[in-house]
């Protein structure tokens, strides 16, 4: 049964009769997936009997039930997700929602904030753009004056301001973030609960902006300016947890000791998604990396996070499977809310992602700009962070994905060739991986090299 592509019939708005409009076309969509209700029910958690009452009209689903839905046509739909399905769904639901201060007001600007949510988060996407930009342009100025060059008239004062500028945005979006959030969470509390609300993960906490604090940007003619650095840090606390950490420092020209720095932000969540089954390493071809890496990692006295599933690094016995192996995903173009998959055991890219078959999910997927919202990518895999451009050890490695951990999801455009990271796949390993190339017209694919290493025996 195609999903509706007509206007829908004229219904008062918040009334039954636009409820089972809405019914109807949830149905329509989930028929359009191939998957009978059980399948459907297997994969996203939710009951029957809630699924039921959502197609029958007799209940009103959140947001996120509605992106779902869509996401899984636009992976699997016969036909495929169209724009023009995505309006009519969100008409429909809009109209079922009815007036504000009618039966379904919570709901309704539950809804409407949900909305706001994803405006502030492609805003901010479009901050790290400029922010990247500007750092770009302190970085010439600096290399350009220690070259014994000179600073244009005015250049100064012009990073200044520009520099202020993007503080004064920052601060705004991420006080409106704020304020959104806390009403969300206000409203969830007198919403009736569904059997659902158990199993889908909750929306992510705001990417918090870059920090970009204003002040000088130079020194007297002929000397070095010193350099804007910017360090994007993580912390991965329970199950999903998305903690962005976003610092701009400013060193004054003269000064060794005066950084001007942000403070951090975060909130954390659940994936949602059931735990992936162990399996078994594949088969070696190559040698043993040593547990212990030549290089010493971090300063002495850290304690241990506790929470990482990850092997022992102090375990003996990694070995290595393959090194400096070319991986890449794909990148799919022109067609929104489409994904592409990439796993490092055994290494693989392709279109698409295994969990629309089999129920697990990748080690890494992207997905394309989706209703309203930037080019992703997500992190299937159990722990992934930052690391250094050479090859490290093991033991190194795994204390990378651990001390230097990424949020769970972010914009791709973040992922930059030349980046270097260390992951602990869904099954234990470890891998490293370094992008070499975003393939594609809009550089939605990835390129990588990437090494890996099985845990030891036991560990």
């Amino acid at each position: 049964m195609p999903a509706r592509a007509s206007a829908p019939r004229e219904v008062p708005d918040g009334s039954p009769e636009a409820a089972a409009l809405l019914g109807e076309q949830l149905r329509a969509l989930r028929e359009r997936t191939g998957l009978v209700m059980r399948a459907f029910v297997s994969k996203y958690g939710y009951s029957q009997t809630t699924i039921s009452r959502y197609e029958r009209g007799g209940r009103l689903p959140r947001k996120a039930y509605l992106d779902c839905l869509l996401g899984e046509v636009s992976r699997r739909g016969d036909p495929l997700l169209t724009p023009e399905d995505v309006q009519t769904t969100y008409g429909l639901y809009r109209k079922a929602l009815g007036p504000a201060g009618g039966r379904n007001a919570l709901l309704l600007e539950v809804f409407e904030l949900e909305l706001r949510k994803e405006q502030l988060s492609v805003q901010t996407t479009g901050l790290y753009t400029e922010a990247a930009a500007y750092k770009a342009r302190v970085g010439e100025l600096e290399a350009r004056l220690a070259a014994g060059g000179a600073a244009r008239p005015g250049e100064r004062e012009q990073l200044r301001r520009e520099g202020a500028e993007l503080a004064r945005r920052r601060t705004e979006l991420e006080t409106e973030q704020h304020t959104v959030q806390q009403r969300i969470n206000r409203l969830e509390q007198l919403l009736p609960l569904d059997d659902e609300d158990t199993a889908l993960a909750p929306p992510p906490p705001p990417t918090v902006p870059p920090f970009v604090p204003p002040g000088e940007h130079g020194g007297r003619p002929g000397r070095r300016v010193s350099v804007t650095q910017w360090i994007l840090g993580a912390g991965l606390a329970v199950a999903l947890t998305l903690l962005t950490v976003i610092a701009f420092h400013l060193w004054s020209p003269g000064s060794t000791d005066s950084p001007v720095s942000s403070g951090s932000s975060g909130s954390s969540g659940r994936d949602g998604r059931a735990a992936p089954p162990a399996s078994a390493a594949q088969p070696s071809d190559s040698g043993t990396d040593a547990a212990s890496d030549p290089a010493t990692v971090g300063g002495g006295g850290d304690g241990d996070d506790g929470t990482s599933t990850a092997p022992s690094a102090g375990a003996t016995g990694w070995t290595r499977q393959y090194h400096d192996t070319s991986i890449t995903l794909p990148p799919v173009e022109d067609v929104g809310c489409q994904l592409a998959s990439m796993d490092f055991d055994p290494p693989r890219g392709y279109e698409g992602s295994a969990d629309a078959i089999s129920g697990t999910p990748d080690d890494l997927t992207v997905q394309t700009a989706c209703v309203g919202m930037p080019t992703n990518i997500t992190l299937y895999a159990v722990a992934w962070g930052t690391s250094s451009a050479g090859e490290p050890g093991p033991a190194r490695c795994l204390d990378d994905a651990n001390r230097n951990a990424l949020p769970r999801k972010q914009a791709l455009s973040k992922i930059t060739v030349g980046s270097a990271y260390c992951l602990v796949t869904r099954k234990q390993s470890l891998a490293w991986f370094k992008v070499t190339a975003k393939p594609g017209s809009q550089q939605q694919g990835l390129t990588v090299v990437a090494t890996l290493w099985t845990p030891p025996e036991g560990s």
